[in-house]
């Protein structure tokens, strides 16, 4: 597993803001710092900093994908330095993404197809490079699956509790229904009584 943390994004558009960057590359994991260098009139680069290695290289599979309107491509940056910017503390707005707590074990393929999900144009094999990327982490990624399982415990448990009330609410319309009927019943004796 490789250290590094920034990827360098080339063919940016210059219509691409640092939020386009940030939103696009949010779904790799959690973003430390995106710093954006114009290259030429017709695009700049921007450098992506995570907080953890994994990010980056989920990061670098989306490498083709288009970004505004250019196809961007996407590698590890392992000689960048961070800005003295980066480290000035962060405006107190910051809107962290509420995925950041399980982003130390997310699926490559997960991103990707949430990403395609949501209307992003990636590249072509984008998918099966984040397959081959998850086989190869698998080794490391026992907690992943420990993850799987639990939510398919939690989900049967749902389900579960989900049938149960769905029971009790029937048993309850029916007695409803008795008590109508009972109600009738007692009117009918006590005319009959009379």
């Amino acid at each position: 597993m490789s250290s590094i943390k920034t990827i360098k994004v080339s063919n940016v558009s210059l219509q691409a803001t640092e939020r386009d960057i940030n939103e696009f590359f949010s779904f790799s994991g959690d973003i430390e710092y995106v710093e954006m260098q114009s290259d030429n009139e017709r695009s700049q680069t921007a450098y992506v900093t995570f907080k953890d290695s994994q990010g980056a290289e989920t990061a670098i599979l989306l490498s083709g994908a288009t970004i505004v309107n250019l196809s961007v491509s996407i590698s590890l940056a392992p000689d960048y330095k961070l800005p003295p910017a980066a480290f000035a503390p962060p405006p107190p707005i910051q809107n962290q993404t509420p995925a950041g707590a399980d982003s130390a074990m997310r699926k490559a393929e997960d991103v990707v197809t949430g990403m395609l999900a949501k209307g992003f144009i990636l590249g072509k094999d984008a998918v099966n490079k984040a397959k081959s990327f998850d086989e190869k982490h698998r080794l490391t990624s026992t907690a992943s699956s420990k993850v799987a399982s639990f939510d398919k415990k939690i989900g049967f448990t749902e389900k579960v509790s989900a049938g149960t009330s769905a029971v009790s609410g029937k048993v309850r319309e029916v007695d409803k229904k008795f008590q109508v009927s009972e109600k009738t019943k007692s009117a009918f004796s006590v005319a009959e009584q009379r």
